[in-house]
C-alpha cells in the first residue's frame, strides 16, 4: 500500500512543479488534505476485506486519473480539428462590378450585331482574375465567325488579353474571357474543403482565373516542384498545403518534416502535433533527415514484402482489420502515417556541398516512395539545370511554376513559354501528367495571423508535438561524420576499414578480422564507428551491414 502511495505523491509533486500560478503554501495544503483523505479511505477500505478496489468509495474524478496499478496512467488528449472559424472570410466587396460586366456585355453584343451574329449571353462567371461570358449562338451560324472577332472585340474592351473557346467543355455554349477590372485575391476559406467525402490527401491550393478550385490529389501525385523567383508567392503557396494539411488531417495520418535554410519561413510551426521532428534549418540535419527517410522507405518497402501488400493503403486496410501475417511483430501491426517532406529553398542544399547526399536521397525516395506513403514538395527560386537538372524533372512529373525572369526559365520548369508574363503575385502556371493543358491560376492567400491561430489552436487543445527521438539520435549520428572531433579515441584503423567495406561492399565484422588479423573486440568497435559515421547500416543479424557511402563522398569527408 505505501508503494502505491508513493506514487501518487510523487505524480501530485510533479503537477505542484508545473503549476507556478497557484502558491507554493496553498498548494501544499491541498496536497496533504488529498493525501489525508486518500490514506482514510484506504484504511477504511482495507478492514472490508470483500472490497478488492481500495479507491471504490472515493471521488470518481479522481478514480478515473489514478488507478488502482502499478502504474499511474494519463490519457492523451484526443486530436481536434482546428475549425473554420480560425479563419478569416474575404474581404473584398462587390462595388461597380455589376455595372462594369453589363458595359462589356453591351459592347460584345453590339460588335456580333454589326456582323450579323445572332447570339445571347446565358451566363457570367466573376472570377479573381478574368471574367468568363457563355455565349449561345443561333443554330446555323458559324463558331469560326465568332473566332475571327477575337481581335476586334479585345480591341473594343480595352483588354489586354482575350480569349475565345469554342465551345465550352460539357456545354454547347462560346467562352469568351478577359481580365476583371477588379481583380481579388483568393482567400484560404474560399478554397479550403472539409468534407468527410473529400478525398484524403486532395488539396485545394488555389483558384483558376474564373474561380473554379485547382486541386492536387497526393495519392495520385505524390511529389511537386515548385520554382520561381524571389517575391512571386512560392511561401503563400508552401502555407497553403501546409495548412490544407493542418486543417484536415489528423497527426496519425499525416506526419511533416519541415526544411528551411532561411530559417522564418516555417518557424511558427514548431510545436505542432504533426511534426516528426523540430524545423530544420542546417544543411547538415537535412541531410541527415532526407537520409532517414531514404531508409524509412526501405524498411517500409520490406515490410510490405512480408505482408504481400503492394501499396501504404492496403497495409494500413489489413491493420485495421487485424488480418497481419504471423511473421509480423505486434510493434509493426499499426498504421503507417503519410509522410511529407518539404523543403523552403532546394538550390541552398545543393549548393550547401551536401549535393551528393542529398540528391542521391531524393532519387531513391522518389522511385518508390509513392507507394509508400512518402511525398516530397521541393521549392526554390534558382531555376538553373544545375538545380532542376533532367533527373529531377523526371522524378517531378507534376511542377508550378511562379514569375520568372526568362522564358528559358519558363521551359526549364513547365516546358512551355508563359511563367515569364505573369506578373501579379500569387499567380502560377500548373503542369501536372493528369492534365492535357497546362492551368493557371493563384494562389489562396493565408495570413500570419490565421497561421498563429490554427497553431495555437493545436498546441491549446491536443498534445504537444511528440518529436521521434530516434530520428534524431540518427541524425545527429549522421552529422557527426562531418567533424571527425566529435569521434572519441577513433581507432587508427577506422580509415582503412572504411575503404576496405566500401571497395568490397562487405559490411561485417568477421570480414574486418579476418582481413586486418585483429580481434572480435576491436572489429565490432570499428563497425559501430562505421554506423555512427554513416558508412554503414545497423546490424541485420547473420547479414552484412548495409553499405550506404560511396568511396568519394567516405574520402571527401575524412
Amino acid at each position: 500500500m505505501n508503494h502505491i502511495f508513493n506514487q501518487i505523491l510523487s505524480h501530485l509533486k510533479l503537477n505542484d512543479k508545473n503549476n507556478e500560478s497557484i502558491d507554493t503554501t496553498s498548494k501544499n495544503q491541498s496536497v496533504d488534505q488529498e493525501l489525508s483523505s486518500i490514506e482514510t479511505v484506504v484504511e477504511q477500505n482495507s478492514s472490508d476485506k470483500s472490497n478488492d478496489n481500495p479507491f471504490s468509495s472515493y471521488d470518481p474524478e479522481f478514480v478515473s486519473k489514478y488507478t488502482y496499478s502499478d502504474q499511474v496512467t494519463i490519457s492523451k488528449k484526443p486530436y481536434k480539428t482546428p475549425p473554420l472559424t480560425l479563419l478569416k472570410d474575404s474581404t473584398f466587396k462587390i462595388t461597380d462590378e455589376n455595372s462594369y460586366l453589363k458595359e462589356q456585355s453591351a459592347i460584345i453584343q453590339n460588335i456580333l450585331q454589326q456582323h450579323h451574329i445572332q447570339g445571347t449571353f446565358t451566363e457570367f462567371t466573376m472570377g479573381p482574375r478574368n471574367i468568363l461570358c457563355q455565349l449561345a449562338i443561333a443554330a446555323g451560324t458559324s463558331v469560326i465567325q465568332v473566332k475571327n472577332l477575337k481581335e476586334e472585340i479585345q480591341s473594343a474592351l480595352s483588354v489586354s488579353r482575350l480569349e475565345i473557346e469554342a465551345p465550352i467543355p460539357g456545354t454547347s455554349s462560346i467562352g469568351i474571357s478577359f481580365p476583371n477590372r477588379y481583380p481579388r485575391q483568393t482567400s484560404f476559406k474560399d478554397v479550403i474543403v472539409l468534407k468527410k467525402d473529400y478525398s484524403s490527401l486532395k488539396y485545394n491550393i488555389g483558384q483558376d482565373y474564373i474561380g473554379n478550385n485547382i486541386s492536387i490529389d497526393f495519392n495520385k501525385e505524390p511529389h511537386l516542384l515548385i520554382s520561381g523567383t524571389t517575391g512571386s508567392g512560392k511561401s503563400e503557396f508552401l502555407d497553403t498545403i501546409i495548412m490544407s494539411i493542418l486543417m484536415k488531417e489528423s497527426p496519425e495520418n499525416v506526419k511533416l518534416i519541415l526544411i528551411d535554410t532561411h530559417y522564418i519561413q516555417f518557424s511558427f510551426y514548431n510545436g505542432i502535433p504533426h511534426l516528426l521532428l523540430p524545423v530544420i534549418n542546417d544543411s547538415k540535419k537535412a541531410a541527415g533527415a532526407l537520409h532517414w527517410l531514404y531508409k524509412e522507405v526501405s524498411d517500409r518497402l520490406e515490410l510490405l514484402q512480408r505482408c504481400g501488400k503492394r501499396n501504404i493503403d492496403s497495409f494500413n486496410e489489413m491493420v485495421e482489420n487485424n488480418s497481419a501475417p504471423d511473421v509480423i511483430s505486434e510493434e509493426k501491426r499499426v498504421k503507417m502515417p503519410h509522410v511529407f517532406c518539404i523543403i523552403n529553398d532546394y538550390a541552398d542544399l545543393v549548393y550547401s556541398g551536401m549535393n551528393e547526399d542529398i540528391s542521391d536521397s531524393i532519387n531513391n525516395i522518389c522511385k518508390i516512395g509513392n507507394l509508400l506513403g512518402i511525398h516530397l514538395i521541393i521549392s526554390t527560386q534558382r531555376p538553373v539545370t544545375s538545380v532542376i537538372n533532367t533527373a529531377i524533372k523526371i522524378l517531378f512529373p507534376s511542377r508550378i511554376a511562379f514569375n520568372v525572369a526568362s522564358s528559358i526559365d519558363s521551359r526549364l520548369i513547365i516546358d512551355a513559354n508563359g511563367a515569364e508574363k505573369l506578373t501579379t503575385h500569387g499567380d502560377f502556371i500548373y503542369k501536372s501528367p493528369f492534365h492535357s493543358k497546362l492551368i493557371t491560376g493563384q494562389t489562396a492567400f493565408v495570413s500570419e495571423d490565421e497561421i498563429h491561430s490554427v497553431v495555437n489552436f493545436l498546441n491549446e487543445k491536443t498534445d504537444i508535438a511528440d518529436y521521434n527521438s530516434q530520428i534524431e539520435t540518427l541524425i545527429s549520428k549522421s552529422n557527426d561524420i562531418h567533424d571527425d572531433n566529435n569521434y572519441p579515441n577513433p581507432d587508427p584503423l577506422l580509415k582503412e576499414a572504411g575503404l576496405l567495406v566500401i571497395n568490397d561492399q562487405k559490411g561485417s565484422i568477421g570480414y574486418l578480422q579476418r582481413h586486418f588479423r585483429i580481434g572480435f573486440n576491436r572489429a565490432a568497435r570499428i563497425m559501430d564507428q562505421l554506423y555512427e559515421a554513416g558508412v554503414v547500416g545497423p546490424e541485420m543479424g547473420t547479414k552484412p551491414r548495409e553499405i550506404r557511402m560511396s568511396k568519394k563522398e567516405f574520402l571527401k569527408r575524412f
